[in-house]
């Protein structure tokens, strides 16, 4: 597997990726085995999010590479919650860091984003945009 920057951090990682979104589209046990055999391919990004598969995405990741502590970067998001009125709260997104180091077996993750931080509900309490695409 090709690595290359990974960005100006010093770091290496394959240029192909592991995205979460789908990894229980079968099962747990799957995408458990999916992680191991990216793994096992040379694949050393992972991105995930709590949006994935209701969250489990990340629990499927925290398993699968719950034996292998590095040789990769793992990347993770914040605000993504189901009740939107909670979004601009600075204690929630801690809270929701820490459930996702829980889930993801981990003490820290390699990079932390925001999912859809363009969206106007998630930095206001002014719910009137909530359901649009284009807030």
């Amino acid at each position: 597997m090709q690595q290359r920057p990974y960005g100006k951090t010093g770091e290496q990682t394959s240029i192909i990726g592991l995205g979460g979104a789908y990894l229980t589209a079968s099962s747990f046990a799957d995408g458990v085995a999916t992680v191991h055999k990216a793994l096992d391919l040379g694949i050393t990004y992972f991105d995930t999010s709590p949006m994935y598969c209701n969250g489990v995405s990340q629990a499927v990741l925290g398993e699968g590479l719950k034996d292998k502590k590095d040789g990769y970067l793992l990347a993770t998001k914040l605000g993504y919650f189901k009740n939107p009125s909670r979004f601009h709260s600075p204690e929630a997104l801690v809270t929701q860091y820490e459930e996702n180091l829980r889930l993801l077996r981990r003490d820290y993750v390699d990079t932390l984003q925001l999912h859809e931080a363009d969206f106007h509900h998630w930095w206001s309490t002014d719910t009137s945009h909530q359901g649009r695409l284009n807030p």
